[in-house]
């Protein structure tokens, strides 16, 4: 009938336009291909047929990221900076002084760039001079205030001009420049304190080891340590702590000394600069004191051993005198004395 006759006129005409547009063909057709019609290509369809051929896509057309990209993802950053002043009062120019051939500051550089913790290591200095050699051994170094007070003023410098370039990090490291025979695995550790610290409190992060003898216990410059059973500092002082009645040392007593190594929560250490001078840091001229008065945590890692820095032109004397003996040895190695001496080059 007339009503039939224009109903299938009408669906011929629907099926020719379909076929024109490419919607016509089986998608078990052999010659479909999603996303190319007429030999124009569809992006949008080849996006789409993408996504479809993996389960887990997202709208993006990516598969998820696997469990260790992710956490790698929110692994912490962390900048390590060496504080290395050239106007030292006991000993000027130290960070250049020689050691079996090279300048202190080398082997401080070179040491603490083999810790897997570190993103990236700076060197801090208030002189030209100390540039130009860690530039000339391919280091990184970044002119500060000469104005600053103290090594971890220049370390804060140091951590707003990254985030000026854009570099965001969540933990910094204040490597002591005189510490030339530093361990990694060191600064690994006291990394690790503040990336891993469960207590919101802790913002800081050192090291201690068991004292040696009498002598390094008694020394005023060496920093000894008390802390509560979740390694947490109670007090730093140069005076011998635990002190017993007698106020004399005792063989039975375990004393810990402090290492020159700090780490800080990156947004606590401009916090830590502004904080004003307390009673127990004047009283022992010890800057780390005034953190535990104002309630907060540090947080300590134990270490068997470590090899401490070079406070003056003696101990450096002695240092070189060892190395010439062949008496020295780092990391399971003998230090040897060789190349040119860079004493005066620069």
């Amino acid at each position: 009938n007339d009503i039939s006759f224009r109903t299938f006129r009408a669906r011929a005409k629907h099926k020719t336009k379909r076929n024109k547009m490419g919607c016509g063909q089986s998608k078990n057709h052999p010659e479909f291909t999603p996303g190319k019609q007429d030999g124009k290509v569809d992006y949008r369809a080849k996006k789409a047929a993408l996504a479809r051929s993996h389960k887990h896509d997202g709208p993006s057309g990516r598969l998820p990221a696997s469990i260790d990209e992710q956490n790698k993802k929110k692994q912490p950053r962390v900048l390590g900076i060496i504080p290395a002043r050239y106007g030292s009062t006991r000993f000027p120019g130290k960070p250049l002084a020689d050691i079996a051939g090279k300048p202190m500051i080398w082997h401080t550089y070179t040491n603490a760039c083999k810790s897997r913790a570190l993103d990236l290591c700076i060197v801090a200095t208030d002189d030209a001079r100390i540039k130009k050699v860690v530039e000339s051994f391919g280091g990184i170094c970044v002119l500060t205030n000469p104005e600053c007070v103290n090594g971890t003023e220049r370390c804060l410098e140091v951590y707003k001009k990254c985030i000026k370039k854009g570099e965001e990090y969540d933990v910094i490291v204040n490597i002591q420049g005189d510490e030339p025979f530093i361990e990694p695995e060191h600064i690994d550790l006291v990394a690790q304190i503040v990336c891993e610290a469960e207590e919101d409190d802790v913002c800081m992060g050192t090291l201690c080891r068991p004292a040696i003898d009498r002598k390094d216990v008694e020394g005023v410059n060496n920093v000894k340590v008390v802390v509560d059973r979740n390694m947490n500092a109670l007090y730093f002082s140069r005076a011998i702590i635990p002190h017993n009645k007698s106020g004399t040392y005792d063989p039975d007593t375990k004393y810990l000394r402090k290492l020159g190594i700090y780490s800080y929560r990156a947004d606590f250490l401009p916090e830590y600069v502004r904080m004003p001078e307390s009673m127990l840091q004047i009283s022992e001229d010890l800057e780390q004191n005034k953190v535990i008065e104002a309630g907060y945590k540090i947080k300590l890692g134990w270490v068997e051993d470590a090899v401490h820095g070079v406070d003056t032109v003696g101990q450096l004397e002695a240092l070189n005198l060892a190395i010439e003996r062949g008496e020295l040895m780092h990391r399971g190695k003998r230090i040897k004395k060789g190349g040119k001496s860079f004493k005066g080059q620069f």
